[in-house]
């Protein structure tokens, strides 16, 4: 899985840039009454040292769009950590409530960089590193994903591919395709990978590839998921 990674620009982006070089391992957490608390090691492989600021937040879904919001139901520890030249420091996350025994619960950590001052006579541009990790809470039982999947045609031979997650736990959905059923082809593809919380829906509108177009005949739907790829028969619904 690729960290999530989003670069904000602290001034014109015409001059020379400048950036932060930590990194985290891991990349996701799992949380647990059997394992309350995990260490993340954050690693600054820059000649500076670097200042970084840890935030938790409660994740969720809503009508197709993640949803965060503070939280007090983990906790990170240092919240702001300064981590000398080549040297790695220790973040732990921890579990601060009892975990649901019907769902995982999910949340992510984010690790901003927090930039100096820039200097007086600074004739380059210095770009600010954030980092966020998903975080997952599991209860006793042992929570697993439920992908119902439909594709809604449309007059210009687009589609809508809509899935949605009945289950009890999350599922990372990478490199989805429609291919015909006849000949294999590739009829449309969304690559970016994609996270389904339990309980929620996600929506993609695929362009047909060139020369392509997706009728009302049955397609073939093949998707990576962190749980077991997906390799099923589908048939184009009209919108509702």
């Amino acid at each position: 899985m690729k960290k999530l990674v989003t670069l904000a620009l602290l001034a014109s982006a015409a001059w020379p840039l400048l950036a932060a070089t930590f990194n985290v391992s891991p990349i996701r957490v799992g949380l647990s009454a059997q394992r309350p608390i995990v260490p993340l090691s954050v690693r600054n492989d820059g000649d500076e040292p670097v200042v970084v600021q840890v935030q938790a937040l409660r994740w969720e879904q809503h009508n197709g769009e993640d949803v965060y919001a503070p939280t007090n139901e983990i906790l990170a520890t240092p919240p702001i950590v300064t981590v000398p030249p080549h040297a790695t420091q220790i973040v732990r996350v921890g579990l601060r409530r009892v975990a649901d025994p019907a769902r995982e619960l999910s949340y992510r950590i984010y690790l901003a960089e927090v930039p100096a001052p820039p200097a007086v006579d600074a004739t380059r541009v210095h770009v600010a590193l954030r980092i966020g990790l998903p975080v997952f809470v599991t209860g006793p039982a042992a929570p697993k994903p439920a992908l119902a999947w439909t594709v809604l045609g449309a007059e210009d031979g687009a589609v809508t591919l809509r899935v949605k997650n009945e289950g009890s736990a999350h599922a990372q959905i990478a490199n989805v395709r429609l291919l015909s059923l006849a000949d294999r082809d590739t009829l449309a593809r969304y690559p970016s990978p994609a996270y389904v919380l339990p309980g929620s829906a996600r929506e993609w509108r695929l362009a047909p590839e060139p020369g392509k177009r997706i009728g009302a005949d049955p397609v073939r739907l093949q998707a990576y998921v962190d749980a077991g790829d997906v390799d099923v028969e589908l048939t184009p619904q009209k919108p509702e």
